[in-house]
This record gives structure tokens, C-alpha cells and sequence, in this order.
């Protein structure tokens, strides 16, 4: 058994995709973990719930990191041709974990469909596809046009905001991998960053002692600026 008491680092916790006969994630999630300090444990998306409570027992964070689309089923909507495959379990437990983790006061640091599960797990809802329900909205889907770290807009960050904080900038450019995005906010949430177009990029719960939840990878860009991110996220987990 995973005992938080054996490691002074702190340990996050994260759900894998289940693909097929793999769980995968991206290598860049848990780089940016251990330089920030900490250590990444994941489990696979088909876990149970009863399976993962004696890891909240024993972790300091939770990382909700991306992947497939959200099942559209989760916000009452009808799922529209141009919504890409769901992993259900991956929904079912991360929400739990979302749930789990408010109740504790657990760190919380939610990237691209961590975001938008987050939102819908607090009663938000999503843009199934933002270019297509967007009229005038960017291209934010940039998966075909070069590597992950690929600079594609800018984000503008909301004054008095954690992630402005962090990062000490009103504006940054970011890479941006996605093409479902948040529609409407849950009224527990606060907006903390935009892009040109106004999407929302980023989601904060200012009560909470670290909440962010950002719709870019900051995991894959080389800027130290993102690893004050990770920096802020792995030391708020230390402190908890």
C-alpha cells in the first residue's frame, strides 16, 4: 500500500486512459511533476471507486489531466456528430476524484479535458465542438499543425487571479490542443483567463486553497514560466 509517510515528496494522484489493452498518458505530465518535486501516481480508468480510497488517504494532490472527449451525457445534452470517443470510466472516476478531493481540501491542478470535466462535474457544461458552435471563434484545435509545444494564441489572465500570480503576466502565449471547450462556467467556478476569442482558458475557485484549471498544456511548453505552475501546485500539496 502507497504510505505518504515513507516519501517526503509529494505524491499526485492521476487516472490514465484506457485504450483498449493500454492505459496511457502523456510522459510530459509526469516530467513536470518530478522536476516541480513531486512524484506522479496513476491509476487506470477502469479502477473502482472503492479501489481509490485508501490512495486518497495517502496523496497529496490531484492532477486531472487530458484526454478523450467528456461524455455530453454528463451535461444533459445530446451527443452531436463532431463529439469524438469517451472514455466513460474515465469520467465516472475522475468526478468521483474531483468529488473525493473538494471533500478533503486536496490540491487540485486540472489541464484541457481536466478542466472541462471539472466544469461539468460542478455543474458546467461544454462547447461540443468550439469551432463549430463558436461563429468567429479561433482555431484552437492545433493537433495536425506541428509538435504540442507549437505556440498557437494568447491567453489573457484575469487581474487578482491565482494563475496570474503565478506567473506574473497579464497576457502569455500558449499551445492549444483541443476542440471541445467550456460553455457555461459553474456558478462555483471563476473565470481566469480568456483567449482572443474569449473561450474560456481558465478556471479557479478563489475560497479553495489551490484550484486551476487551464485549457492549454503547460506540461509540454519549455517557457520556466509554466514550471512555476507545477512549482506552485507541488508546493500548495506539500503544505496541505
Amino acid at each position: 500500500m502507497l504510505n505518504k509517510m515513507e516519501n517526503k515528496k509529494p505524491i499526485i494522484l492521476c487516472v490514465r486512459t484506457l485504450l483498449e489493452t493500454r492505459v496511457v498518458i502523456n510522459k510530459a505530465y509526469a516530467s513536470a511533476i518530478e522536476k516541480a518535486g513531486g512524484i506522479l501516481v496513476m491509476v487506470a480508468s477502469d479502477n473502482g471507486e472503492e479501489d481509490l480510497e485508501d490512495l486518497l488517504e495517502n496523496v497529496d494532490g490531484i492532477l486531472i489531466p487530458g484526454g478523450t472527449d467528456v461524455n455530453p451525457s454528463l451535461y444533459e445534452e445530446k451527443r452531436e456528430e463532431y463529439t469524438q470517443d469517451s472514455d466513460n470510466y474515465k469520467d465516472i472516476i475522475e468526478s468521483f476524484l474531483i468529488e473525493r478531493a473538494l471533500e478533503k481540501k486536496l490540491p487540485i491542478l486540472a489541464i484541457c479535458r481536466g478542466i472541462q470535466i471539472l466544469n461539468v462535474k460542478l455543474g458546467g457544461s461544454l462547447c461540443q465542438d468550439v469551432e463549430k458552435e463558436i461563429v468567429g471563434s479561433i482555431k484552437h484545435d492545433r493537433h495536425n499543425d506541428g509538435p504540442r509545444s507549437l505556440l498557437a494564441h494568447k491567453v489573457f489572465l484575469e487581474e487578482n487571479s491565482l494563475i496570474k500570480k503565478i506567473i506574473g503576466l497579464k497576457e502569455i502565449e500558449v499551445n492549444s490542443l483541443h476542440h471541445q471547450g467550456i460553455k457555461t462556467v459553474s456558478k462555483e467556478l471563476t473565470i481566469s483567463a480568456r483567449s482572443p476569442d474569449g473561450l474560456v482558458e481558465g478556471l479557479e475557485m478563489p475560497s479553495y486553497p489551490f484550484l486551476l484549471g487551464l485549457q492549454w498544456h503547460p506540461e509540454e511548453l519549455d517557457n520556466p514560466l509554466w514550471k512555476k505552475v507545477f512549482d506552485s501546485f507541488i508546493t500548495a500539496s506539500g503544505n496541505k
